[in-house]
């Protein structure tokens, strides 16, 4: 064993000691109603060379950059996890322009009356059924709605949601129609997802009787889509906790550790060792099988011929983010 491999087994496993502590158990996300462990956070930059300490610190902090090639990170930190990791050994300095926008999304300044707390412009997981009822209200003869499933609370029988599906097309056209799946909010905290699938089928539709391309899609395709793929999760993450996965019970250490990542839990190349974990507390576990989203997709495989999943990304040249 090398010196340097030997020094990144040991920082690997400090890491590890750290994380059991309560400081580094995302103790700040336990009251989401109470603002001061969030409003102590902020975005820090650091370079980690070592693929073993980025890739735990992936799946155990809410890293919001990593480039491989410089081992370039931006991570989201409270205090106390911040000094923890220093503490450790890594260097870490605030990034000024992300930390800015993150705390402005704690801003209660501003009144507000509908969509997610601090983010009126995107829609709560009960104001997008509203907007699919309405559709079908607006738009009897090209819109349907069906229940496509239950979420994970709901089939627990402890609350929880329907999976709804929007369904556009023209049934007074016929001919073979390839049908699309628009899937948005499979990550609960990017809220850009749903609210792209709700606008731009709203946007369709709209432009049904005076636009040309939008009346070609919507008489020759069956569109059908699912804004929130994962609501119980949305609703977690509506409450300002940094929440990707849905609410399934998997981390006995940590409440707020639990769930299973949607996006790491298709049938196809389920569970790679690089793109998801086996870690019942990790942000990227892809469950202890595939069935999950597997399960929901396949009751409806025969009516789709392509899917489209939305999904946010933040790995973008700095210079495009600025």
């Amino acid at each position: 064993m090398t010196r340097s491999t030997s020094t990144s087994m040991r920082r690997s496993a400090a890491l590890l000691t750290a994380l059991v502590a309560s400081t580094l158990c995302g103790a700040h996300e336990v009251n989401a109603n109470a603002s001061n462990g969030r409003e102590n956070e902020q975005v820090y930059q650091t370079r980690v060379v070592d693929p073993i300490t980025a890739n735990y610190l992936r799946e155990n902090f809410d890293v919001w950059l990593y480039v491989p090639g410089n081992g370039q990170m931006d991570v989201r930190l409270n205090d106390a996890q911040a000094s923890a990791l220093r503490a450790l050994g890594l260097k870490l300095h605030v990034e000024p322009i992300m930390t800015a926008g993150l705390q402005r999304s704690f801003d209660k300044s501003t009144p507000q009356t509908a969509g997610i707390p601090n983010f009126p412009c995107y829609r709560t997981v009960e104001e997008s059924d509203a907007s699919l009822d309405s559709f079908a209200a607006q738009y009897p003869n090209l819109v349907s709605i069906r229940d496509i499933g239950d979420s994970y609370l709901k089939s627990t029988g402890i609350g929880g949601y329907d999976i709804r599906a929007l369904v556009v097309e023209n049934p007074a056209v016929a001919g073979d129609k390839a049908p699309l799946l628009l899937i948005g909010a499979i990550h609960a905290r990017e809220y850009t997802t749903a609210e792209t699938a709700l606008r731009w089928i709203e946007g369709l539709l709209a432009r049904y009787q005076s636009d040309a391309d939008a009346r070609w899609l919507i008489d020759h395709r069956k569109i059908i889509v699912v804004p929130h793929m994962n609501p119980d999760g949305r609703k977690r993450a509506e409450t300002g906790l940094s929440w990707r996965r849905n609410v399934r019970p998997t981390c006995t250490s940590n409440p707020n550790s639990n769930g299973v990542d949607l996006n790491r839990n298709s049938s196809y190349f389920w569970s790679l060792p690089n793109g998801a974990s086996t870690n019942t507390c990790s942000r990227a576990i892809s469950g202890n099988s595939s069935r999950m989203t597997r399960d929901t997709v396949a009751r409806h495989r025969r009516e789709v011929s392509s899917t489209l999943a939305l999904s946010t990304c933040v790995s973008l040249p700095r210079r495009v983010r600025a």
